[in-house]
């Protein structure tokens, strides 16, 4: 039915229910009087949030072609329901207007033609939607809210009688798409399940791998060299294909194994240095000579060697020693240094100058000085 004739069908009612003004118009007040009179108060302001607002004025408005078109749906419910109560005789009295009075719509007859008010604005907007981005939508819409056919009938009227009419079997081919997404989202789970099974066995042999690794690198009986992730990781035996750096969540125990192995800057100086006392010739070898030999930066070491002061030099390199001194001074992998709290001068590119001999002092070198 076009917007005119249901229009025309309300009006023809309201008058034979007594809602006249003049000779065949409607009485608003009237009709809206009898309608809030029916519904009550209380139910009419559930149904209505105009009418909970007290905004009442325009409520008939549902009576004007342009306004009946914005009306919501819940209104011309309410009134056609008042109006008629009982579907045949609504279709009794559209079955007249549709014979007598073609020339109000579009339409000759119920069905096909142009949009009817029911089709409301929100049609409008996915009426240039081509098919399949109509079918891509629905499906995506049933994916997100677990929804089928029935479901989304009932919850995407406008987009399902839109799609319908572009393609008669859109509801078997979204049921079709439905069921091959469900069939890869069961595949893909079943996959993903598999592979955190296989990570979760590759992670165990990873771990114990790097800790292996670990043991042969910090046992190694030669000058020490600083054991990082990356050498834990290089020496590991064990490396799984792809994977050349465990990550979380993944790898978790090979992540843990891997940071509680590698060492702190300053529990590699304290084995350099107990290594290079070790292996002095002559016990009464000057501090910066020894410092020269360790080829470490100079004032950590000089830290470091005074913190070992009461080591006696000499003796012959042996790292199950170092190992034992470290161990009875309560010295970890990730120990910080005797003096944690002091800061020291960075070396290489992060270097600061302490002096102007080459720039500005806190700058680096070759930066201009203030003012110049």
């Amino acid at each position: 039915m076009s917007i005119e004739q249901l229009i025309n069908i309300y009006k023809a009612r309201a008058i034979e229910m007594g809602c006249r003004w003049g000779d065949d118009r409607v009485n608003h007040r009237m009709l809206f009087g009898k309608i809030e009179a029916h519904f009550g108060k209380e139910l009419f302001s559930m149904i209505d949030p105009a009418y909970r607002s007290g905004k009442t004025e325009h409520w008939l408005n549902i009576l004007c072609a342009h306004s009946s078109v914005e009306a919501p749906l819940t209104r011309h419910l309410m009134a056609a329901y008042f109006l008629f109560r009982d579907a045949a005789l609504f279709l009794g009295h559209a079955d007249a207007i549709l014979h007598t009075k073609p020339e109000l719509g579009d339409l000759p007859h119920i069905f096909g033609g142009a949009p009817t008010l029911f089709e409301d604005n929100a049609e409008s907007a996915v009426e240039k939607q081509p098919e399949e981005e109509l079918l891509n939508e629905l499906v995506n819409l049933a994916q997100r809210d677990d929804y089928d056919i029935a479901q989304l009938w009932r919850h995407h009227y406008t987009a399902m009688k839109r799609v319908v009419k572009l393609l008669p079997n859109a509801g078997d081919v979204i049921e079709r798409r439905l069921k091959i997404a469900a069939a890869n989202k069961r595949r893909n789970a079943a996959r993903a399940l598999k592979t955190r099974e296989r990570n979760r066995l590759r992670d165990i042999q990873w771990s114990e791998s790097i800790k292996a690794s670990s043991a042969a690198l910090y046992g190694e009986n030669a000058k020490p060299i600083r054991i990082t992730r990356n050498k834990l990781l290089t020496a590991s035996i064990f490396q799984p294909k792809g994977s050349g750096w465990p990550q979380e969540p993944a790898f978790p125990l090979s992540v843990a194994a891997s940071k509680a192995h590698e060492e702190s800057i300053w529990h590699f100086y304290a084995r350099r240095l107990l290594w290079t006392l070790q292996c002095l010739h002559d016990p009464e070898t000057p501090e910066h000579k020894i410092i020269t030999l360790s080829r470490l930066e100079v004032n950590k070491a000089r830290v470091v060697m005074a913190y070992f002061s009461d080591f006696v030099p000499c003796g012959g390199g042996s790292i199950q020693v170092i190992k034992s001194i470290l161990k009875e001074r309560g010295i970890s992998k990730d120990w910080q240094g005797p003096c944690p709290e002091r800061e020291f001068y960075k070396t290489g590119r992060a270097y600061l100058l302490r002096t102007t001999r080459r720039g500005p002092i806190g700058g680096h070198t070759g930066d201009t000085q203030p003012g110049a």
